[in-house]
């Protein structure tokens, strides 16, 4: 006989053989435990996505702290797996959003930046 076979338990057998537990419910009052990774992606994107925003006027040098905002808030939410942890899903959002706006705020600072150079050249062309 399959040593498988012999691990059936009862369903009608006596309480103290049923492993039953009452399930945990959340409320506001319950903390949640939110994982690390969660919490330092959804940190680092706002952190990143604040300071592509901020200095967006340096040569469009800080998009890259705008991607990486997007790219940061991105794989927070696919590690949240769809649940809501509070200010750490709020995070996630605000880098997504800041990171966004730091984007067409770089790109816009930069064409404004090349803009102004070939007017002062033209411009210095033409006064000699």
């Amino acid at each position: 006989m399959d040593n498988n076979q012999n691990n059936y338990t009862n369903p009608y057998s006596s309480p103290e053989n049923n492993t039953y537990t009452q399930p945990v419910v959340i409320t506001a009052s319950t903390p949640v435990r939110v994982p690390v990774p969660v919490r330092v992606l959804s940190i680092t994107s706002t952190v990143c996505g604040g300071m592509g925003l901020l200095f967006c006027w340096v040569y469009g040098a800080f998009i890259i702290c705008s991607i990486a905002a997007l790219v940061t808030s991105h794989i927070a939410k696919n590690k949240a797996n769809g649940i809501d942890y509070g200010k750490y899903t709020t995070m996630t959002k605000t880098g997504k959003i800041t990171g966004i706006f730091g984007i067409i705020a770089n790109v816009l600072a930069f064409i404004i930046i090349v803009a102004a150079y070939v007017i002062g050249i033209i411009a210095l062309v033409q006064s000699q």
